[in-house]
C-alpha cells in the first residue's frame, strides 16, 4: 500500500485537494510559487530530446516529468505564504515596532483577493484582537489560530487519504482472498468438525512460535490439511455447488478481505491484549545510569 502510495503521490494529491478546498485553483498555485514552498516542489525530470522523437514515448513519460509536490506543508509556512508574509515577518522583532508589524498583517489581511479566505482571517483577527490589547500578544494569536484553521482542513484531508487507503487495501485482500481461496467460513469449519486438522494446528502454531526461520513455517503450513488454495476434485477446496454454497463462499472470502485489510500488526496486538501471548510477561525495563547510581 504504501508502494503504490508512494508512486501515484496519492499523499501530495490530497494536499492539494485540500489546499483547493481551503484557498482556490489559482491560490494554490501562489502558494507552490511562494518563495517559502517552492524549494519543497522538485522540478520536472529530463527526457532526453532522442527519446521524445520515438511514437508515445512522450505520453508514457509524460507522468516522469511531472513536478514531484510535498506531501505535507507546515501551517506555519502556509499561512507565512497566503498572506505574502516572511516567517519572520510575523513577530516583533521583524519590524521597528509590535504596532507596525500589527499594521503589517492587517493590511495583508484586507487585501486578500479571496472573498472567503479574507472573511475567515479576519474573522481569527477579530477574535485575537478581542483576547488582548498588547499587538504583539494579538500577532501570536492570530497565527495559531491561523495555524489551527489550516490544520483542521488538513486533519479532514487526512480523513479522505485514509478512506481512500482503506478501499484500496479492500481490493487488494478480496484479490488474494479469492486468487488463494481463503475462506474464514470454510476454514472454521474444518477446523470445528475435523479434531485432527485442529490439533495439528495447534501443534504447528506453538512449534511455529518456537521458530526463527519463515521457510521452516512455510513448509509446516503446508503439510496440513488446512483447506486453502483452489482443488477441483470435488473436496473442501472446490467450487461450491447450491445458492446456499456460494453464499457461504461469498462470506467467507469477504470475511477473510475484511481480517487482511486491518493488517497483521493489529491482530498481533489484539491477540496479545486477548490472550496474553506472552507467558512470561512483559520484560522490565532496564534501569537507566541514574537510578543505578
Amino acid at each position: 500500500m504504501e508502494t503504490i502510495s508512494s508512486v501515484l503521490a496519492w499523499r501530495a494529491d490530497y494536499l492539494k485537494k485540500g489546499l483547493r478546498s481551503l484557498l482556490d485553483e489559482e491560490l494554490m498555485e501562489q502558494v507552490f510559487d511562494h518563495p517559502l514552498v517552492d524549494p519543497l516542489v522538485r522540478s520536472s525530470r529530463g527526457i532526453s530530446p532522442r527519446a521524445t522523437k520515438v511514437p508515445g514515448v512522450r505520453r508514457v513519460l509524460g507522468w516522469w516529468r511531472r513536478k514531484r509536490y510535498p506531501s505535507y506543508l507546515p501551517s506555519r509556512t502556509v499561512i507565512a505564504a497566503i498572506l505574502n508574509l516572511d516567517v519572520e515577518a510575523r513577530t516583533k522583532d521583524a519590524a521597528k515596532s509590535a504596532d507596525e508589524a500589527l499594521e503589517r498583517l492587517e493590511q495583508a489581511v484586507e487585501s486578500f483577493p479571496n472573498d472567503r479566505v479574507r472573511e475567515a482571517l479576519t474573522v481569527l483577527l477579530a477574535e485575537a484582537e478581542v483576547r488582548t490589547d498588547d499587538a504583539a500578544k494579538r500577532i501570536e494569536a492570530f497565527r495559531k489560530a491561523a495555524e489551527t484553521w489550516y490544520d483542521d482542513t488538513m486533519a479532514r484531508v487526512s480523513g479522505w487519504y485514509r478512506r481512500r487507503v482503506q478501499l484500496v487495501l479492500w481490493c487488494i485482500a478480496l484479490v488474494i482472498a479469492i486468487l488463494l481461496n481463503v475462506d474464514t467460513v470454510n476454514v472454521g469449519r474444518v477446523l470445528w468438525t475435523d479434531d485432527a486438522v485442529r490439533a495439528a494446528v495447534v501443534a504447528q502454531a506453538r512449534q511455529a512460535a518456537e521458530q526463527e526461520d519463515p521457510q521452516s513455517v512455510a513448509e509446516s503450513v503446508d503439510e496440513l490439511s488446512i483447506p486453502l488454495g483452489w482443488s477441483f476434485d470435488g473436496g473442501p477446496q472446490d467450487f461450491p455447488s447450491g445458492w446456499q454454497g456460494w453464499l457461504g463462499k461469498a462470506l467467507g472470502i469477504v470475511l477473510t478481505a475484511a481480517a487482511v485489510s486491518l493488517g497483521a500488526p493489529f491482530w498481533f496486538d489484539l491477540l496479545g491484549k486477548v490472550a496474553r501471548l506472552r507467558s512470561t510477561g512483559v520484560p522490565p525495563k532496564p534501569a537507566s545510569a541514574d537510578s543505578r547510581s
